[in-house]
């Protein structure tokens, strides 16, 4: 634990570097580097990305294992372990689907100059040119591997550090931040940064990080498979528009219930 709010605020930003920026970027360095000796420049974009993001999640994890099993706190102190009731999980899960709604809706607002440029970003996270084996392998990553190493990082030590010497609205904002921060392109940014704040939110009232695994793999799954669903414009807009009141009413419920 830093005694001081300078520590800590520079302790969240090393981590968040070494467990973050740090891993991606040397794994995504070093698979594009064999990607192009292996096949002479001619790789599967799909594939390096992929593989980058899984090791480079299993490498965060591994070192986050190993920096703080020789420190007198241990991980478990920022990931928070207090036990929640089935019906929270539920809470959970039915908030982050209502988010995806609200997402897709922002997508609606958002210039098409940035859709535009969004897509070209995604284009290596889309299904259209895999094979059902890698369609499989990208949800394994995404939706079970990302969103355990991210919450990991970001709702428990980098939050969980800024916690013990700040207000919760300043340690929600610049991990939130943070967090909008690594996913690189603007329009990820924006909605990862509202995503950051509702989770510690979440992780600040029940104490609990599961809780916001849960509900960052389902914002993965959802949001992923969403695109390629076979519903036509109206149905679409139904679910948008339910989805929305749907993330309303549980944010105001989660209020409600009791940690």
């Amino acid at each position: 634990m830093t005694n001081t709010k300078a520590g800590a605020f520079w302790s969240a930003i090393g981590y968040y570097l070494a467990l973050a920026i740090v891993p991606q970027f040397a794994v995504s360095f070093a698979a594009g580097l064999v990607a192009g000796l292996i096949n002479g420049g001619d790789t599967n974009l799909n594939a390096v990305t992929e593989f980058s993001i899984l090791f480079g999640d299993l490498l965060s994890i591994l070192m986050m294992v190993l920096i703080f099993r020789g420190k007198q706190i241990p991980l478990s102190h920022y990931v928070g372990s207090r036990k929640s009731s089935p019906s929270k999980y539920l809470l959970a899960f039915v908030m982050a689907f209502g988010y995806v709604q609200v997402v897709y809706y922002y997508f609606l607002l958002i210039p098409s100059s940035w859709t535009t440029s969004y897509d070209e970003a995604s284009s290596s996270l889309q299904f259209s040119s895999m094979e059902p084996l890698w369609i499989i392998f990208t949800l394994m990553v995404d939706v079970l591997l990302v969103p355990i190493a991210e919450e990991l990082v970001f709702r428990g030590v980098v939050f969980g550090l800024l916690r013990e010497r700040f207000s919760f609205v300043f340690s929600a904002l610049l991990s939130s931040l943070l967090f909008g921060i690594s996913h690189g392109h603007p329009v990820w940014m924006v909605y990862t940064f509202v995503f950051g704040l509702i989770a510690c939110t979440v992780r600040e009232k029940f104490t609990n990080i599961r809780l916001t695994m849960l509900m960052h793999a389902t914002l993965n799954f959802f949001g992923t498979l969403n695109p390629y669903l076979p519903l036509e414009t109206g149905v679409q807009l139904i679910i948008m528009g339910a989805g929305i009141a749907i993330f309303a009413l549980t944010a105001i419920g989660m209020k409600r219930v009791h940690a």
